[in-house]
């Protein structure tokens, strides 16, 4: 692994390029650096003085009834998923309707909960760059990113979408729920760590790959299941995934999908920071009218 002595030297000669040359080369960040080049990656302000003004907005009601519903046993994590939440809500009011947030959340509140300026900023800059296109018919899953996930399995592995087609199963089974719970239930902490190295690394549709090679590399098992709990159940559960093999069929997919069938239209090909001195950028999605009047 490679040697950094100290975040300054990381500063100071690492660029996205050598970061992103260093991940692919080694697989991984190091352990010790690594939160903090996610913050380089992410480009994370730190705003201090406009966090202050959020954080005396207090708790916000919409998590009254979150203990009953996410019961969190650590009281330090605990006070700090519902202090990140709240933070999130009072900077993004249609974000109390996002009812998968507590999932995305928590990972990045186990792993900053000690900062949770960084912790706010990293789900912040997340929410704006990933997960817009997310929102667009909410309550419902994103038909429209749940098809492009199809598209894309059916170029690469069409007897896996087949199979998947000929017993009702949907992306909503076995490409959503890996991407708003962002993989953290079904890999252990090493390996989920590894897979975000790469996530933040690369523009946000390697996300939306990874879910497509995850199941592409795991088709052998998921091949004899034939019904929407039996998969359900399969991405749920730890299940030892062969995660070296995931990141490198998500950059092989990235490599080799043809334009038309790329998600670029609909997810940012860059990642835009948050300003520095400001949070005038919020999570503000566009929303489908028809699905509005539905909810």
């Amino acid at each position: 692994m490679v040697i950094l002595n100290g975040l300054n030297l990381i500063k100071k000669s690492l660029n996205l390029v050598n970061l992103r040359s260093i991940v692919q080369f080694y697989g991984k960040f190091p352990d010790k650096y690594r939160l903090k080049i996610w913050q380089l990656l992410l480009q994370i302000p730190r705003n201090r003085d406009v966090f202050k003004m959020l954080s005396i907005q207090g708790h916000h009601k919409a998590f009254l009834s979150l203990d009953q519903q996410y019961p969190v046993p650590s009281g330090v994590l605990r006070r700090a998923f519902h202090r990140t939440l709240s933070l999130l809500v009072n900077w993004s009011p249609l974000l109390a309707e996002v009812t998968f947030l507590p999932y995305l959340v928590f990972p990045f509140v186990k792993l900053f909960h000690s900062d949770l300026l960084v912790c706010f900023e990293m789900v912040a800059t997340f929410l704006c760059n990933w997960c817009e296109d997310w929102c667009l018919f909410l309550p419902y899953p994103p038909i429209n990113i749940l098809n492009v996930a199809e598209n894309v399995l059916a170029y690469h592995d069409k007897d896996l979408l087949l199979h998947y087609v000929r017993h009702g199963i949907t992306g909503e089974v076995y490409i959503w729920p890996l991407l708003y719970t962002m993989f953290s239930e079904i890999m252990e902490k090493d390996q989920w760590l590894q897979l975000w190295d790469h996530i933040f690394s690369n523009p946000p549709c390697f996300l939306l790959y990874l879910s497509v090679a995850l199941n592409i590399v795991e088709r052998k098992r998921l091949s004899v299941l034939t019904h929407s709990d039996q998969i359900k159940d399969f991405f749920e559960n730890e299940n030892l995934y062969q995660v070296n093999a995931v990141i490198q069929k998500a950059y092989y997919i990235q490599q080799n999908t043809p334009p038309e069938l790329t998600p670029k239209s609909i997810i940012s090909a860059d990642v835009l920071p948050l300003q520095k001195g400001s949070y005038l950028r919020i999570f503000n999605p566009k929303r489908s009218l028809s699905f509005q009047e539905r909810s």
